[in-house]
This record gives C-alpha cells, structure tokens and sequence, in this order.
C-alpha cells in the first residue's frame, strides 16, 4: 500500500485539475474552429428591406430577427451546407441554401414575396 504525503495529494490534486481545464479548453477551441457566421439582408419584393423577420437555421436552434434596414447577423453556426429559413408576417416562407465557412461568415440576400391572405366576407345589414 502506497501512502501519500500531503504535498503529493496536493500535487495528484491540481494535475487533475490541469487535464481537465486542457480537455474543457480544446474542446471549446475546436467548437469555435468548427463555427462560422451568417449575415444578410431580408428585402420584399419591392426591394425595401423588410424588418422584424425571423431568420433561422434549419435543424437547429439558432435565429435571429432582422433590423429595420432588413440586416440579420447569427453567430456560432456550424461550419458547411446550411439553409436559412426567413419568415415573416404577410410575407412567404423563404429558404435559401449557404455554406458557411469555418471561422468566416457567408453573406445571403433574401427576397421575400407578399402571401396571399383570404379573409372571411363581411355581411352588413
């Protein structure tokens, strides 16, 4: 049986404390690494910007809501082939495909159609 003295329970201590700050550090490092960035303008058909649009990632949790020039910006998206789903009050769904690079950021312009909206006849008497 082996006995340790305090010193080398302190020294067994603070090693395992260093392997495990190493292993939390590389993995968040490999994470970034890993992540890029999407921005873009979201515009109607008029070309105005269309502001306050849901920006989304499809598949993931992701989003982000337009500004009133029609700019989105969503950070931390995973490097490669993604769709970016635009939705928006009296607007069509729209869905664009992008590739995000690995610590860089894809840029995507999304026109927008108006939907077609049918509401119920009015009866007056």
């Amino acid at each position: 049986m082996i006995l340790l003295t305090s010193s080398a329970r302190a020294l067994r201590s603070s090693l395992s404390s260093a392997v495990v700050l190493l292993t939390v550090v590389s993995t968040s490092l490999a994470a970034q690494q890993n992540t890029g960035t999407v921005a873009g303008r979201v515009s109607g058909p008029d070309g105005n910007a269309i502001p306050g649009a849901t920006v989304t990632v499809v598949g993931s949790p992701i989003t982000s809501t337009t500004d009133r020039s029609g700019i989105f910006r969503m950070s931390g998206v995973p490097a490669g082939a993604q769709r970016v789903l635009v939705r928006s009050l009296g607007k069509k769904p729209s869905e664009r495909a992008v590739t995000v690079p690995a610590d860089g950021t894809a840029s995507v312009v999304v026109p927008m159609e108006l939907a077609s909206t049918q509401i119920a006849g009015i009866t007056v008497t």
